[in-house]
């Protein structure tokens, strides 16, 4: 029997079932479409939270540290407000502290001061130099604290003037010389002091080299907002500092008074001090 490929087939008379879609959705509802979201949600915690949650130690230190200067800066306005609402007695304090610890090497006047002290102590001055350029550094004093928060210990940089002074005179101005020093407002340090026996025919008394060292600050307009201001001036450290400036004697060098003396290399200072040590020093006879 040959079959007629144009002839109409009717599948109801065959008893074929039409496709059924709903299954098809019951399996992607069910199935493949869970499956899937359970690989996205794979996905996202391998590439996205895993990392994340590698970073929460570096997260939560920058978060302290944020904290900390947030902490910084709330106690630094508050310590800037107060020393703006005592603002003429911090100016008065300023201007002790400046005559005390200057911001410029000021040598003329450095070198005036010294010779007015020697005269005063009935000396005379038969040398006078000076030499700049050495710097130092010191832990902060007069403030609440004497670290920063990394637990170091801040330090103030400073430049030094060093003079070197020889004079002739009796024992008894060499004592007051260095008693002047001592109360004078600028910070004068005696580093290094020498004598022996005058052996000059018409001069009596000794022949004394001293070596003074007087530092000033580097000051520097750079501003650091984060900064800590540790400065307490109700603080007894800072009261009784204050008082003891107040105590010193400031000399007003004008002028008319500057001593016009060369800069020494430092070498030739240390060489001159070298050749003192050198001499043997005589023993201060008994009055």
């Amino acid at each position: 029997m040959a079959l007629d490929l144009n002839q109409e087939v009717n599948l109801d008379s065959l008893n074929v079932k039409g496709f059924d879609l709903s299954k098809v959705t019951g399996f992607l509802l069910n199935f493949l479409i869970p499956l899937i979201s359970l690989i996205a949600t794979g996905l996202l915690l391998f590439l996205v939270l895993f990392p994340k949650y590698q970073e929460m130690p570096l997260i939560q230190e920058n978060l302290d540290e944020k904290q900390h200067l947030s902490r910084q800066l709330q106690t630094k306005v508050s310590t800037l407000n107060l020393l703006v609402d005592l603002e003429e007695v911090v100016r008065e304090y300023s201007d002790f502290i400046n005559k005390t610890l200057v911001s410029e090497p000021t040598v003329p006047e450095l070198l005036a001061q010294v010779d007015l002290m020697a005269r005063e102590s009935v000396l005379g001055v038969e040398q006078l130099a000076y030499s700049k350029g050495s710097s130092s550094a010191v832990p902060a004093v007069g403030s609440s604290s004497s670290s920063d928060p990394s637990g170091g210990a801040q330090n103030v940089s400073y430049e030094n003037v060093t003079v070197s002074l020889e004079a002739l005179g009796p024992r008894q101005g060499l004592l007051a010389l260095m008693q002047r020093v001592e109360n004078a407002s600028r910070l004068v340090v005696v580093e290094d002091f020498r004598y022996n026996k005058s052996e000059q025919e018409d001069a009596t008394g000794f022949s004394a080299n001293f070596k003074l060292i007087s530092p000033y600050l580097d000051v520097r307009a750079d501003a650091v907002t984060d900064e800590v201001i540790e400065l307490d001036i109700a603080s007894p450290q800072f009261t009784a500092f204050i008082e003891k400036v107040k105590s010193l004697r400031h000399y007003d060098i004008s002028p008319e008074d500057y001593i016009v003396v060369e800069e020494t290399p430092p070498e030739e200072l240390e060489e001159g001090s070298a050749e003192e040590s050198e001499a043997p020093a005589a023993t201060p006879e008994a009055e």
